[in-house]
């Protein structure tokens, strides 16, 4: 099983959007906007998000029929995420496959979050600036607890993403600490697959875009707080 939550946030995009857009002196070996964690994943070739985003929906389909609860979903996937392919909490999933799974997905992953990477990747290819991810965490210390991504994004761009956000059952936000982000967040991994899939088949609408010069010489927050 996939854990499946409500979504919140908005199915249209903000009022207080502001489609901000890094230029390159803002970007550095950290990424932009003082995450923790972060590094920079921008213009991947569409053909490289599309490896990647299968190679996630794979490993989702395999998680899928190995966990049994929420529980069990996070625990499986946050071994996947950290390559512990010997970890011992293991000792209840008795089904076979397990161990290969482990050893085959984490070094793939590449240090995301299972479940919103290849929508990361997606974002990238079409010329946004993903600035940070999470799939959502259980317990109340989690920095998220849905799946968010949060990026960068210009107008146009943005437009073109709106109906596809709708359909995959994603919704928009605003971190009211990084007021020029815009957060694409969802109630399961599932949705922001889809979403992935949707925008790298849409790929060619996203290629008109101009870099927005909206809120330019703002400074985003030095502190990473918990989202929301």
């Amino acid at each position: 099983m996939i854990p499946h939550h409500e979504p919140s946030g908005y199915t249209a995009l903000p009022p207080q959007a502001t489609f901000w857009t890094p230029r390159p002196s803002d970007i550095g070996e950290d990424g932009f906007g003082f995450f923790r964690d972060v590094w920079p994943i921008l213009r991947t070739p569409a053909g490289e998000a599309r490896s990647y985003l299968e190679a996630e929906q794979s490993i989702l389909a395999s998680v899928s029929g190995l966990a049994t609860s929420e529980e069990q979903f996070d625990l499986i996937v946050s071994a996947i995420e950290d390559y512990d392919v010997d970890g011992s909490e293991f000792a209840s999933v008795e089904q076979r496959g397990l161990q290969e799974l482990l050893g085959d997905a984490g070094p793939f992953l590449d240090g995301l979050d299972l479940g919103v990477g290849g929508l990361v990747y997606a974002l990238s290819a079409i010329g946004a600036f993903p600035a940070a991810s999470c799939r959502g965490h259980l317990g109340s210390t989690a920095w998220s607890e849905r799946p968010v991504v949060l990026v960068a994004i210009d107008e146009f761009r943005a437009r073109a993403l709106e109906p596809l956000v709708a359909r995959a059952g994603c919704r928009f936000d605003i971190d009211p600490a990084r007021s020029d982000l815009l957060v694409i967040c969802a109630g399961s991994v599932t949705s922001t697959v889809q979403l992935a899939d949707a925008i790298l088949v849409e790929h060619a609408a996203f290629g008109r875009g101009k870099r927005s010069t909206a809120s330019r010489g703002k400074r985003l927050p030095q502190s990473q707080d918990r989202l929301f």
